[in-house]
């Protein structure tokens, strides 16, 4: 059936997803990632991290926002931008982070319409490792009330 509105599209995915034990599903619009069902995305290529840019389609969510504002790393670098479907084959990591789970490493990709992305293969976790340092940071920080 045809979708009412621009919602409804993702909201039939997010069901597929539920259904079929799916614990996590990339949301792509017009061939780029924006998110996830549950977090934001940061990918990195090589020494340079992307996370999409804010949008009227993307949560700002509370572990995003400490990433973008705290970010200091002395090799790699952060930027927002697109971070097209197909550019996810060569990335070297790809992490979902939110506040209650912290940084998550994607390690493999199964997609019946994309079977190409099945080549990504995460590197070594250089992003990882700093959002983890950086999530137990913030988890400390809350906890002692500052």
């Amino acid at each position: 059936s045809k979708p009412r509105n621009k919602y409804d599209e993702l909201f039939r995915q997010a069901s597929q997803c539920a259904n079929n034990k799916i614990d996590e599903s990339l949301i792509c619009v017009k061939q780029n990632i924006f998110e996830s069902t549950r977090a934001n995305i940061f990918v990195r290529y090589g020494n340079t991290i992307v996370t999409p840019k804010l949008n009227n389609s993307i949560l700002n969510g509370v572990f995003r926002q400490a990433i973008t504002a705290e970010f200091e790393h002395d090799i790699l670098t952060l930027t927002q931008d697109n971070i097209s479907l197909t550019s996810l084959i060569n990335a070297d990591e790809i992490i979902l982070v939110n506040a209650l789970r912290g940084a998550s490493l994607i390690k493999t990709i199964d997609s019946v319409i994309f079977p190409e992305l099945s080549k990504y293969t995460p590197k070594e976790p250089v992003l990882k490792k700093y959002l983890d340092a950086l999530y137990k940071k913030n988890i400390k920080t809350f906890n002692e009330g500052e």
